[in-house]
């Protein structure tokens, strides 16, 4: 099973792959199914709101003002995360690491506040 670092999904959603690291990333996504759909959200998301933001060391706060943005509310938020920076799944263990959904992200009277977690990859989705 192919596993691929996070700057490759990155470098794929901006469209800078190189040739190299495009045939990496379309044998990784042809594999499974579950690598398909992770992707395929993921772009979506990207697509939509522009960003994708991961967090390391330490837990972030983040507040955003999102009045401007009459009728904004919080969708969902979803969180990947591990202590072991390296975990991955595979065919054995394909559930090892996974995407939860979290109640850390709030929205009231057009502002957002949250906290993502160190060793998180997260995604906020807002809708209208």
């Amino acid at each position: 099973m192919i596993q691929i670092e996070w700057d490759i999904i990155e470098k794929k959603l901006q469209g800078k792959l190189t040739l190299e690291e495009e045939r990496l990333f379309d044998t990784w996504r042809s594999e499974t199914s579950v690598n398909d759909d992770y992707f395929r959200k993921i772009e979506k998301f990207y697509r939509e709101n522009g960003f994708v933001k991961e967090v390391w060391d330490e837990d972030m706060e983040v507040s955003c003002d999102l009045r401007q943005f009459e009728g904004c509310r919080l969708a969902e938020h979803i969180v990947l995360t591990s202590d072991d920076m390296k975990a991955v799944n595979t065919e054995a263990d394909p559930n090892h690491v996974t995407p939860t959904h979290s109640d850390a992200t709030k929205l009231e009277n057009g502002k957002m506040h949250t906290v993502l977690g160190k060793h998180s990859w997260n995604v906020i989705r807002l809708t209208k």
